[in-house]
């Protein structure tokens, strides 16, 4: 196993996303936060060394993050909240760091999309 040049935030949902997500397909099945948690977002980003530096990084990053979550869910950008500040965005969502990522694969990573 060799260590990579990357960090890890996980991603896992809080209340309000799975409100929101339930209220915008109100005829689609019902998500549970339970079920969210299950399998929460993994994302990697540039190294880091500490939880301050993974805080600097998060808040540089939370837009993007947000969106992404969303859009992972309901692809049409009008059903989306309004107010995607720093704010909800932690109101929303629970983020885990992890400062060091390893491949044990060993194979060449590669973009799918």
């Amino acid at each position: 196993m060799h260590e990579i040049n990357r960090g890890l935030l996980l991603v896992f949902p809080k209340r309000p996303f799975v409100d929101w997500l339930n209220s915008v397909d109100p005829e689609g099945s019902r998500v549970t936060l339970d079920d969210l948690w299950r399998e929460p977002e993994a994302i990697l980003v540039e190294q880091f060394e500490s939880d301050e530096e993974a805080e600097r990084l998060l808040q540089r990053l939370y837009g993007e993050v947000f969106d992404h979550m969303l859009m992972e869910w309901h692809t049409n950008v009008a059903g989306w909240p309004a107010t995607r500040d720093h704010r909800t965005f932690r109101e929303w969502f629970e983020v885990r760091s992890l400062s060091m990522v390893f491949d044990q694969a060993g194979d060449e990573i590669r973009h799918l999309d």
